[in-house]
């Protein structure tokens, strides 16, 4: 026997696990702005480019790891165009990767199936 799930539904039932799983999570999350110079190596010991990040954090505690780390395209340290924080990684393993990443567009507003020049869309940190 075959069920099928509407799209809203699954995210409502997602949203219950959430909260159930992850009550100290408040929204909006605080997205704060990192802007750094980098080098490229080539021959040059000037900085040749700027990158901006982005770390959004939960309601009530900027000063812990953030949730989300967007990484700009420019930014050399990392082969992903998004971080996402390891503690998410339940929400994954339940409901799978489509799901998941469906899951944070509905409830945070951030698109991380998208990687821009980046290698990967997005890992877990």
């Amino acid at each position: 026997m075959k069920y099928l799930i509407t799209e809203s539904k699954l995210m409502e039932t997602m949203d219950k696990f959430f909260e159930k799983n992850f009550p100290e999570i408040e929204l909006p999350l605080i997205r704060k702005k990192s802007v750094g110079r980098g080098n490229r190596g080539y021959g040059s010991s000037f900085d040749d480019y700027t990158y901006i990040n982005y770390y959004y954090y939960s309601d009530h505690a900027p000063s812990e790891d953030p949730l989300f780390i967007k990484w700009d395209d420019n930014h050399t340290f990392s082969n992903e165009k998004w971080s996402v924080h390891e503690q998410f990684e339940l929400i994954y393993d339940f409901f799978g990767e489509e799901n998941f990443e469906e899951f944070v567009k509905w409830k945070f507003g951030l698109n991380i199936t998208k990687r821009g020049n980046k290698l990967h869309n997005w890992t877990f940190e």
